[in-house]
Parts: C-alpha cells; structure tokens; sequence
C-alpha cells in the first residue's frame, strides 16, 4: 500500500546555486526515527531544484540511512 504522508523540511537551493535555507539534519533524523516506528519501508525525497544541487538530498539519504538502513530511498535527483 502507499501511504500518502508528506513532511516539509527546511533546505534547498535556489535555481543560481544560492541555499534558500540552511538544512535541517536534525529534522530528517527525526523524520527516519519517526518513519522506522511507523513500519514505513520506502522514502522518496525531492528537494527544490535538486537536479541542478543535489546535496540537500543525498545528505538527507544518507542521515535516513545511517539511521534507518532499512528503508529504502528514491531521490527525484536520480
């Protein structure tokens, strides 16, 4: 089943490379303990303009990983 939840977290970059707002670690580990509890097995990621800056998210893969290993991440920048 898919579960429809979505969870706003502050980052991202701005099309000309400049950060909109810094990004929020300790929100994503929050978001992956949450996640891990509610039984969630896939996470899909999709920060602003990721495809020009795909930092924000493969930092936010990878906190969700060391956390939660087993849960799998897709990320819109790939």
């Amino acid at each position: 089943a898919v579960y429809g939840g979505a969870e706003i977290i502050q980052g991202g970059f701005e099309f000309d490379g400049r950060v909109i707002s810094p990004f929020d670690k300790s929100a994503v580990a929050d978001l992956a303990k949450k996640a891990r509890s509610a039984g969630i097995t896939q996470i899909a990621l999709s920060c602003i303009f990721s495809q020009l800056n795909a930092e924000h998210e493969d930092e936010a893969a990878k906190i969700i990983g060391e956390i939660a290993p087993e849960i799998g991440v897709s990320l819109s920048s790939r």
